[in-house]
């Protein structure tokens, strides 16, 4: 039986994932503080607070069918099912795999093994498209374009959330993982 080989991201794909997934995690931290209340728990997700003892993140959680979750935190955020998930950290868009992960409050603390699943990486990122669609079609397109001019790093705003997800997952799908 051969071993799963690591998914290695082409370094110019890396670095604009890098930029995307660290302005996602602060957009849904916008999400988070918009002013008409919650928008993560208005599409569904439940939210799990870190134990009164330690000062950490906030979980997101949303179940999307019978085996399939997202979960997301300040520091990053997690695709699959709940026996395997794919994870990005917040500023490096390696996929990481998580395996019978339980609740988490701050990033793991050993690193996470490579992922091996391509098509979960891309499902994970499909899946970013399809949230910031939702957002789109729920706020109207000009909530993140007044949003993103207020992030720290404006300077690397990319466009629309969705035609930046949407060309990073299809280069993906494209690319070859399999090598550095």
């Amino acid at each position: 039986m051969t071993q799963p080989i690591p998914l290695v991201v082409p370094r110019t794909i890396l670095a604009r994932g890098r930029t995307l997934m660290h302005q996602q995690c602060w957009l849904w931290g916008q999400d988070v503080r918009h002013f008409d209340g919650n928008l993560l728990l208005k599409f569904g997700f439940e939210r799990f607070r870190p134990p009164a003892d330690i000062t950490a993140s906030t979980q997101y959680s949303l179940s999307l069918s019978e085996s399939l979750m997202v979960r997301l935190w300040g520091f990053g955020f997690a695709y699959g099912t709940r026996e395997e998930q794919v994870y990005i950290n917040r500023y490096d868009f390696r996929p990481r795999l998580m395996l019978h992960d339980s609740d988490r409050w701050e990033p793991p603390s050993t690193p996470l093994p490579p992922a091996t699943d391509r098509w979960l990486f891309v499902a994970a990122l499909r899946w970013i498209v399809s949230y910031e669609r939702k957002i789109a079609k729920d706020q109207g397109k000009s909530y993140r374009n007044k949003l993103l001019p207020q992030w720290k790093d404006n300077r690397k705003v990319c466009q629309s959330p969705v035609v930046s997800w949407s060309q990073l997952a299809d280069e993906l799908a494209a690319a070859r993982l399999d090598i550095s």
